[in-house]
């Protein structure tokens, strides 16, 4: 998604609604909080990465992102 995409969307909500994602803390369990920060910048990229499925143990390839190391402007939130 595009911070113009992102932005649209923001659009008519009430701006005094708590942003919550959900958590990468594994203590959490998945838990959903509120945001904590944003992070910008022009150094992110992309690649792809092989991962492992649990439940039938066949692999796949998924398209990840870094905040560092490459050409893309990205945000992070976190």
């Amino acid at each position: 998604m595009k911070v113009k995409e992102l932005i649209e969307k923001l659009k008519g909500q009430d701006p005094e609604a708590t942003v919550i994602i959900t958590s990468s803390n594994f203590e959490l369990n998945g838990a959903d909080v509120p945001l904590s920060g944003v992070i910008g910048g022009e150094s992110g990229s992309k690649h792809m990465k092989t991962f492992r499925d649990a439940f039938d143990n066949e692999t796949y390839e998924k398209e990840v992102w870094s905040p560092y190391g490459g050409q893309e402007k990205v945000i992070s939130l976190y």
